[in-house]
């Protein structure tokens, strides 16, 4: 069987028709049952290969600002790579992500997008938005969210949703940081963690596993 670059191009049953015709036009029945055997074999492996679960190692650091002079940092990783980072010495809020920020995670491909920063320092605004958002967001969706510089002096209007959701950050003090890894209306399955404050430690980390089991439905282990 030749014209492989054609194969690459086509779907699993249409490369079927286009083996089984093309080994078998002018050929004995021995080659007609071995083309059959190789076009089932394939797609028996694909169809394997994509009932896999994908899985999403997501590790987040959260900092909470100091008076000392160190600089804490937060970041996410997902599967080994830095999506999203922020830094405590620094003038520029747009670096520093001052409040909660948050992005969504596709559970299919680890790929992480919609990044949000809600400055819950400043702004009763802005924790009201992003209780909206989590309410809005669809029911099954991978939430991350992760603190930087001082997140609770107005989260006040996020707080309840944020319970609703499984994160308890109600005890979280001035400059303290939190994290969080939500699947939107499953809250059993809420990873968080939290330093209340800052003083022993500014960062909080979180380590999960995200990822879909061959049922369909997602897991989020936290490590």
């Amino acid at each position: 069987m030749q014209n492989g670059s054609v194969l690459c191009n086509l779907t699993c049953i249409q490369r079927a028709r286009h083996c089984v015709f093309s080994a078998t036009r002018n050929s004995t029945s021995k080659m007609k049952m071995f083309a059959v055997l190789f076009v089932s074999l394939y797609c028996f492996s694909s169809w394997v290969e994509a009932q896999s679960p994908v899985s999403c190692d997501v590790k987040l650091q959260a900092y909470g600002g100091v008076s000392s002079s160190a600089c804490p940092v937060g970041f996410v990783d997902v599967n080994g790579k830095q999506v999203w980072s922020s830094a405590w010495c620094t003038a520029d809020l747009a670096v520093r992500k001052r409040g909660v920020s948050t992005m969504i995670l596709d559970t299919n491909t680890c790929i992480v997008s919609d990044w949000r920063t809600w400055d819950t320092f400043a702004s009763d605004d802005d924790a009201a938005d992003l209780a909206s958002y989590i309410d809005y967001l669809a029911r099954g969706k991978v939430l991350i969210g992760v603190t930087g510089d001082e997140p609770t002096s107005k989260l006040n209007n996020a707080k309840r949703q944020l319970r609703v959701a499984g994160v308890r950050v109600d005890d979280v003090q001035s400059r303290g940081s939190f994290a969080f890894v939500i699947q939107v209306g499953f809250p059993e399955q809420t990873a968080f963690d939290k330093q209340i404050n800052s003083a022993t430690n500014p960062n909080t980390v979180l380590a999960v596993t995200v990822k879909r089991n061959l049922a369909g439905y997602v897991d989020v282990i936290k490590a």
